[in-house]
């Protein structure tokens, strides 16, 4: 009868773990708001191990459809600390278009909406911690 009562300790124990480790990855919420016009917004979230902004990281998309805000859910991501970079590609042509000194003639966003003041900002201006707590943001679109 112990090694039944065992076996059964052990099978809820199995079962109940498998149900946890499925709870580690959840979905961040991204509202981008004070879109204005027809286009998509293009993002790409970063690490702290990342080198920000010199390269293309996985990138995410949404369509607003028209409407002044959209919410992209970005799933199956695991807690910790990133930085989300964003532009409306008004045009279509997937890539942020810029005029003399790089400044950008597309709108763009910052997560904890900081604003760039003659040159990038750096990842930790950036940053935001992404857990069970704290698993939305909101970024406001720049215009130049």
């Amino acid at each position: 009868m112990r090694v039944v009562y065992l076996f059964f300790f052990i099978f809820i124990l199995i079962h109940s773990k498998g149900e946890e480790l499925k709870d580690e990855k959840k979905n961040l919420y991204v509202t981008i708001t004070n879109i204005k016009g027809n286009g998509i917004v293009r993002s790409g979230l970063y690490k702290p191990t990342d080198n920000f902004l010199k390269y293309t990281p996985i990138g995410y998309t949404a369509d607003p459809k028209g409407n002044d805000s959209v919410t992209m859910t970005i799933t199956n991501l695991d807690y910790g600390e990133y930085a989300l970079v964003l532009f409306f590609d008004k045009n279509g042509d997937e890539k942020l278009n810029t005029k003399i000194f790089g400044i950008p003639t597309e709108p763009v966003g910052f997560s904890n909406n900081v604003k760039p003041f003659l040159t990038a900002p750096k990842f930790d201006r950036c940053k935001f911690i992404y857990n069970e707590q704290n698993n939305s943001i909101v970024i406001k679109l720049i215009y130049y």
